[in-house]
């Protein structure tokens, strides 16, 4: 007998860390899992009449127990229990790889089409929006196409199940994560194998092998970007994982100004040199590897180029197509009412707050778009090859051999050294790591709020996001924002445009500037407007 637990379902199942901040945000994440699995149970009930009596009502009772779905000794109730499992573990995966955490949404009073005052296991009441109730009616549309058996085969989630059931035995947690099966069947059905596939569970082990792997292509399959239809396009305003991505880039940029790429480059260039007495060990064996996959790594100026183009940041490429030149105004006034908000509700409660906290969340939802925006395309690759990256440097700048080799203690040492010597100065370490943190960790947290940022309306309390706002006041601190300034930034403007999707070029900007103004001419005015521009066309002088 063996009983496997889903601890993406229930969260206490791992763990936390010991600090109070982690404890609190734990206590917190387990709150909206529990909401999410008496949503989903109850519109499962409410909607599709199914029957729940395999399906515990409290999350940390859902388990997969094989002595109960032996069907060799249960006959037709053990299969029918093992249905079941498979089928609530799989809906509540579907609804996690797709950016679903909390079913309310943020919301504290209901709309028509909600799930009004539902409860869960330990009597708490909560509001799910409509609009989750139409991703768990999605969802179980997509379990249901793809595990309709044919002469008694099991489906994709069934067979997907079967393998992380077996690969869990391995471990003693024997642990099954709920979202790791929609990845799998996902990533599956892009491919076009079907449960009749007579290779299908080579297929199945090969996908879940491919989607725990550590090669860029493998890892960022699993961002799944799944547009809603036009209809109901608020969820696509804001798509969570280019948030997320581009939280890893402005990571790296700030990483780059501090010439921490440029100066693994270096070190990486006089060790092919001997210049530097570095020879067998593991820092030269790191430093050895990290020279012969140079040509698999983006270069400097491809980098540049992805920040200007998430960024707006100045040492971008001049030829980017695409800079982003609203970020640095948008991240400002954000951060700036953040602060703002804080303080004045933290020192003025008598006196009438100069900023609300609709205000704020329009900084927020504006930022978030335009976040969201630039993380289309190479965005979400870039991210998670940088990301690895940026640990490889690290750790190959951190052997003792590497460190000795330079005369420094540690590898912030090595990058203010070698930056001074032969980089052309050396940046405040400090500072720069101080942005790349806090930055990062405000873009992230952006992302965690897509469900609330999608819906103008609705609002945040700032006050109460500890990390958020610590993380604000150190990046305005180590940049040296006065109050001054925050005051002025703080105040939302409007915005008359505002994409969420990239725009595709045009035609008309490939031609040269004498016919780019013709153009309009055909166009407004027909063949006699474009005559009249002949002779500006004739005295154009030539490419």
């Amino acid at each position: 007998m063996a009983c496997y637990k889903f601890p993406d379902i229930w969260l206490d199942l791992i763990p936390a860390p010991t600090d109070s901040e982690s404890q609190k945000k734990r206590a917190e994440d387990s709150a909206r899992r529990a909401r999410l699995y008496a949503a989903t149970l109850t519109v499962l009930t409410k909607n599709f009449c199914v029957e729940t009596r395999n399906i515990p009502v409290k999350p940390k009772d859902f388990e997969y127990d094989t002595d109960q779905a032996d069907t060799a000794r249960h006959g037709p109730a053990a299969k029918k229990y093992k249905q079941d499992i498979v089928e609530m573990a799989s809906i509540i995966g579907l609804l996690l790889a797709s950016g679903w955490e909390d079913p309310s949404i943020g919301k504290t009073h209901s709309d028509d089409g909600d799930l009004d005052d539902q409860k869960t296991w330990d009597g708490k009441t909560f509001i799910a929006d409509r609009r989750f109730v139409d991703a768990v009616v999605a969802a179980v549309k997509e379990y249901t196409a793809y595990e309709t058996a044919k002469d008694k085969i099991d489906g994709l989630f069934t067979r997907t199940f079967d393998l992380l059931v077996k690969k869990a035995d391995r471990s003693p947690q024997k642990f099954v994560y709920a979202q790791q099966i929609a990845n799998v069947v996902r990533r599956l059905i892009e491919q076009g194998i079907r449960a009749d596939n007579p290779q299908v569970d080579d297929w199945v082990e090969n996908t879940f092998a491919m989607i725990l792997g550590g090669s860029v292509v493998q890892r960022a399959s699993q961002i799944a970007i799944d547009l809603p239809d036009l209809e109901d396009d608020a969820l696509a305003d804001i798509v969570k994982d280019n948030v997320l991505a581009v939280s890893a880039l402005y990571f790296a940029g700030q990483l780059e100004e501090l010439k921490f790429f440029a100066v693994a480059d270096k070190v990486a260039e006089q060790f092919e040199t001997g210049v530097v007495p570095m020879s067998r060990g593991p820092g030269g064996e790191a430093v050895y590897s990290y020279l012969k996959k140079a040509v698999d790594r983006l270069t400097e100026a491809e980098r540049r180029g992805i920040y200007a183009r998430a960024f707006g940041f100045a040492q971008g490429s001049v030829d980017e197509p695409m800079p982003n030149r609203e970020f640095a105004d948008l991240w400002i006034r954000f951060l700036s009412a953040v602060s703002v908000l804080t303080r004045e509700t933290t020192r003025m409660r008598a006196f009438r707050a100069s900023l609300t906290g609709q205000q704020v969340f329009k900084n927020a939802r504006d930022l978030a778009v335009n976040i969201s925006l630039h993380g289309y395309g190479i965005g979400h690759f870039a991210a998670i090859e940088l990301q690895e990256t940026m640990k490889i440097i690290k750790k190959m700048l951190s052997y003792p051999d590497v460190l000795s080799a330079y005369g420094v203690n540690d590898v912030w040492q090595l990058v203010e050294r070698v930056s001074a010597m032969y980089l052309g100065g050396s940046v405040n370490s400090v500072r720069q790591r101080t942005l790349a943190e806090a930055g990062s960790k405000i873009i992230q947290w952006l992302a965690s709020k897509q469900q609330v940022l999608v819906k103008p309306g609705t609002t945040i309390d700032v006050t109460k996001e500890t990390v958020l706002v610590d993380n604000v006041e150190r990046w305005l601190a180590v940049t040296g924002t006065d109050d001054q300034s925050t005051a002025r930034f703080s105040e939302p403007i409007s915005i008359p445009q505002q994409p969420t999707i990239p725009a595709f070029p045009s035609f008309q900007q490939n031609l040269p500037p004498a016919l780019q103004s013709i153009v309009p001419q055909v166009t407004n005015g027909g063949l006699q407007g474009a005559m009249a521009q002949l002779p500006n066309l004739a005295a154009a002088p030539k490419a």
